[in-house]
């Protein structure tokens, strides 16, 4: 599972990246990586690098650009459909961030029990969806696309656009159009032995 965190606070900085080593180590069979981030702007950047994180943990109040809850959004509008984690030491945030449909809250100080039973929650989840799904190479980054996300696909001018569930479409840029039907299929073949 990859993470991103970020806050703009050098010490939750360190708080975080020890409490999230000692989970890796702790949980040696997840695969866990993160990577921390001072700037919101440094995580909108990786995320179009790798393709997105699987879980965003993000403070709210960030000084030095956008707050968490506009980093939110702009991960959202890019596709990056990660679960989110809000950092806060206040609630007053709470209703404004559902435009970017968070999984949680950590209230700070943080709670080393209570993140690791969130991250052990999320590890599952997010181990479930990276099998019903693929990654698909945009002009701008590379977007997961879930299987029962898909309507239906199309060949438009040499690119494969998919139509999405909530009237999204993603288009498919080089990788090529057979890669991307043989995945396709092979998710196909997989759907119908566990029926």
């Amino acid at each position: 599972m990859k993470i991103a965190f970020c806050d703009d606070d050098a010490a939750c900085r360190e708080e975080l990246d020890k409490l999230l080593s000692a989970y890796a180590s702790e949980r040696h069979d997840h695969n866990i990586s993160y990577t921390a981030f001072e700037y919101s702007d440094d995580v909108l950047e990786a995320s179009a690098r790798i393709g997105g994180f699987d879980l965003y943990i993000l403070d709210i109040v960030l000084q030095n650009d956008i707050n968490g809850i506009e980093l939110g959004v702009k991960l959202r509008k890019a596709n990056h459909e990660g679960k989110i984690v809000y950092l806060t030491s206040s609630e007053e945030y709470a209703i404004d961030s559902f435009k970017v449909r968070p999984y949680d809250y950590v209230m700070k100080p943080i709670d080393k029990d209570a993140l690791f039973n969130l991250l052990d929650e999320i590890y599952e989840i997010v181990s479930h969806e990276k099998q019903n799904n693929m990654i698909i190479k945009t002009k701008e980054s590379s977007v997961p696309i879930g299987f029962d996300s898909i309507l239906y696909a199309e060949l438009v001018k040499r690119a494969l656009v998919f139509n999405l569930v909530g009237g999204k479409t993603v288009d498919s840029y080089g990788g090529g159009v057979c890669q991307v039907c043989s995945t396709m299929y092979y998710a196909t073949l997989l759907a119908n032995l566990e029926i």
